[in-house]
C-alpha cells in the first residue's frame, strides 16, 4: 500500500517506519495492535467504513512485512 504523502519525511519514511527502527519488536507488535485495534473499533463510526478496513489492512500489511523482513514468521 502506498504510504500517505502528507506524513513522509524527506526521506521518505513514515511514522510506522520510524517506529520499526527505532522501537523494540515487542513495542512495534504492539503500537501496530493498537492501531489495528483502533480503526477496527470505530468502523462506521467516523471515516467511510471502506477508508477504515483499508487503514486496517494497511497497518495489517506493514506488520506483516515487518516480520517477514525480520525472518521471524513463526518466533516470538
Amino acid at each position: 500500500m502506498d504510504k500517505t504523502e502528507h506524513y513522509l519525511k524527506q526521506d521518505g519514511s513514515d511514522l510506522i517506519d520510524r517506529w520499526a527502527k527505532d522501537k523494540t519488536a515487542t513495542e512495534f507488535r504492539a503500537i501496530m495492535s493498537a492501531q489495528i485495534d483502533k480503526y477496527n473499533d470505530r468502523v462506521g463510526k467516523k471515516d467511510l467504513i471502506i477508508d477504515e478496513v483499508r487503514k486496517i489492512v494497511d497497518y495489517a500489511t506493514r506488520w506483516l512485512e515487518y516480520e517477514s523482513d525480520r525472518g521471524l514468521g513463526n518466533s516470538k
